[in-house]
């Protein structure tokens, strides 16, 4: 599934990068990997992922492949940059899972659309969105803002960059990723054949990055993060821990 959605998400940026000439194009493209402790009960409690740094932007449309989002930016005025956006949000395979949760059924990915805004002031950002499942996955909703910085460690060179937020996710964005379903419960005996439905939840991440800037085209990054789930999330009989975390790394060349 993963694979599936980056290729459908370079396959864009080349149908855009194909469509258009000019100096409005800015691409940049790198690889990386990053080592992540899932928060589902699955066999191996880390999983390896390469990282596809891809970023693309013509004009005021833009695609970022690490963010699974998309969006055209319709307002970009006094600091506040306001987009809509489609993000996509990754699913998990049952395979992946520990033996007696099998009878799970495969989650795969929702796509939402949204609206996101962005308001900087020298070395800060204020982000905040909304996005509403359109895919009929999960029929779920999201809403969340964060709060994100620009250290210059050493000038022009190298760049600090923090991060923390906090995302709502109604009961249908929680039931479809974590829930499961009756038919589920009773076929694998899972929380005792009853079926798990969880409320809408709070997600709290933090995330950094360090940005080691060698010339105007060629930089290298260091990642790291965690996301903390509350009790809705952490109750269910398919999660294992209310947090995951993830260490990585890449680099990225950008294309003028």
């Amino acid at each position: 599934m993963k694979k599936l959605i980056a290729a459908g998400f370079i396959l864009t940026a080349v149908n855009v990068m194909g469509a258009t000439e000019g100096n409005d194009l800015e691409v940049s493209v790198g690889a990386g990997g990053m080592s992540k402790r899932s928060i589902y009960k699955t066999k191996d409690k880390y999983e390896v992922n390469p990282l596809i740094p891809l970023n693309v932007k013509y004009g005021d449309f833009y695609l970022s492949l690490m963010e699974t989002e998309m969006g055209y930016t319709f307002y970009n005025e006094d600091g506040l940059r306001l987009s809509l956006i489609g993000k996509a949000h990754l699913g998990y395979d049952s395979s992946d899972l520990e033996r007696e949760y099998r009878a799970m059924d495969d989650r795969d990915m929702d796509f939402h659309l949204g609206l996101k805004s962005v308001y900087s002031h020298k070395n800060y950002e204020l982000i905040s969105f909304i996005t509403g499942d359109v895919s009929g996955e999960s029929d779920g909703k999201t809403a969340g803002v964060q709060g994100r910085a620009h250290y210059q460690v050493i000038q022009g060179k190298l760049v600090f960059s923090p991060s923390i937020g906090a995302t709502y996710a109604d009961s249908g964005y929680v039931d479809y990723f974590y829930g499961v379903k009756g038919s589920e419960a009773r076929e694998g005996n899972i929380n005792n054949g009853e079926e798990y439905r969880g409320a809408g939840s709070m997600i709290y991440s933090f995330n950094s990055a360090l940005t080691y800037i060698y010339d105007e085209f060629l930089s290298f990054s260091l990642l790291g993060g965690a996301n903390l789930y509350d009790s809705k999330v952490e109750n269910s009989p398919i999660v294992d821990k209310r947090y995951e975390y993830f260490g990585g790394g890449s680099f990225s060349y950008k294309f003028k």
